[in-house]
């Protein structure tokens, strides 16, 4: 059941606990700011009607907010849920439908939400627009062990679920600051940089965490091989 409804935003919550993405992008929302005021039509967000928790449209709602702050009211849809369950199912679907692409990590963080909630791993793929199949390969891929349970990984540690291995907290912490590029090409790209003599010794900041990244590859990056090639 759902009915079309205005509202202030500043009575809508922000719950992380049923987003499928991993982060709310200050790019994509400064987009459809800029779309906002250029006086283009955006479909309207849904939220739950009894929590008035957003269950889609977070971006459009952050730039309804930089524009017009939280007091002018917004149309909405309202909707109806038996669970949390059916909730985050909806969540997930219209956020895979439309708006900004769920990555690899967004979806291996549904995976492990869906678990914790015990849908059916068919609902889950239903809803992402994917198979079954494709589902549990990605789970295979991207979503690790720790002592708390499974834990999504981004493409830099991916090694830990090819081989079984546990994220401490202090590695989870630290995956929160890592992107989504693999640790192959991040370390190619400071190869790039320094070989080309394209970095800015000036920028005394920048210099220094270059020397500590000398000295803590020098302890803790163990020698190759004899015959293994370096490729960037």
């Amino acid at each position: 059941m759902e009915k079309v409804i205005e509202i202030s935003t500043n009575v809508l919550i922000f719950d992380y606990t049923i987003y499928p993405r991993h982060n709310i992008d200050d790019f994509h929302v400064a987009l459809i700011a800029e779309a906002i005021r250029a006086g283009k039509s955006l479909p309207p967000c849904v939220i739950d009607s009894k929590s008035k928790r957003i269950v889609d449209g977070w971006h459009r709602i952050k730039a309804h907010i930089k524009i017009y702050g939280t007091e002018k009211k917004i149309t909405v849809i309202a909707k109806k849920y038996g669970d949390e369950a059916e909730l985050f199912l909806d969540s997930v679907k219209l956020n895979a439908e439309h708006g900004k692409r769920l990555s690899s990590y967004d979806i291996a963080r549904c995976i492990t939400k869906a678990e914790e909630m015990n849908i059916d791993p068919s609902f889950m793929a239903a809803n992402l627009g994917m198979t079954v199949e494709k589902l549990s390969d990605l789970r295979i891929k991207k979503v690790a062990q720790s002592d708390n349970g499974p834990v999504p990984i981004k493409r830099a540690l991916v090694h830990f679920a090819r081989n079984g291995m546990k994220l401490s907290l202090s590695q989870q912490e630290a995956m929160k600051g890592i992107g989504g590029m693999s640790a192959h090409y991040l370390v190619g790209q400071i190869i790039a940089l320094v070989e080309a003599d394209l970095i800015d010794y000036s920028n005394m900041s920048l210099v220094k965490k270059l020397r500590y990244l000398a000295s803590i590859i020098e302890v803790r990056v163990p020698e190759p091989s004899s015959g293994d090639s370096v490729s960037k």
